[in-house]
């Protein structure tokens, strides 16, 4: 009789747990990398966006009237004509500017799906790392970034 060769039940289940092991230490890393992917194209879409509305302000003398979640304010589709303002932003919501008697020049995001941690790793980035106050503040709700 020829024996067939073949794994034992004992050998899978060996390299099933080492792939489970490899898996543990693979998958955080790969969160982590997204997170700071996230972070970065954020942070670039924040200067592209304040840029135009600076911009905005610096040719008109005033920025543009306030507009609704999502909805892109008034004179600003020559300054933003490739930006994707009425899409989902990339850390999620919708992009808001903010332009009234709570905020003078902000560009907001709501209902962002963003951590605190990520938030805070934003703020460090383009402000002084403290979400209550200076340029960028927000909550696990939304984040303002205020040009003023």
């Amino acid at each position: 009789m020829k024996s067939k060769k073949s794994f034992t039940l004992v050998e899978i289940m060996i390299a099933v747990v080492i792939i489970g092991l490899l898996l543990s230490f693979a998958v955080p890393a790969v969160f982590k990398v997204f997170g700071k992917s996230q972070i970065t194209r954020f942070v670039n879409d924040l200067k592209i966006v304040s840029t135009a509305f600076e911009y905005f302000n610096f040719e008109k003398g005033f920025y543009p009237p306030d507009a609704g979640s999502g909805q892109m304010p008034e004179g600003m589709k020559g300054y933003l004509r490739d930006f994707p303002w009425g899409l989902t932003t990339c850390i999620g919501g919708s992009w808001d500017w903010k332009n009234d008697e709570t905020v003078t020049g902000g560009i907001a995001v709501e209902d962002h799906t963003l951590t605190q941690d990520l938030l805070s790793a934003i703020d460090e980035e383009v402000d002084d790392g403290d979400l209550s106050t200076g340029q960028f503040t927000g909550n696990l709700n939304w984040c303002v970034y205020s040009l003023n």
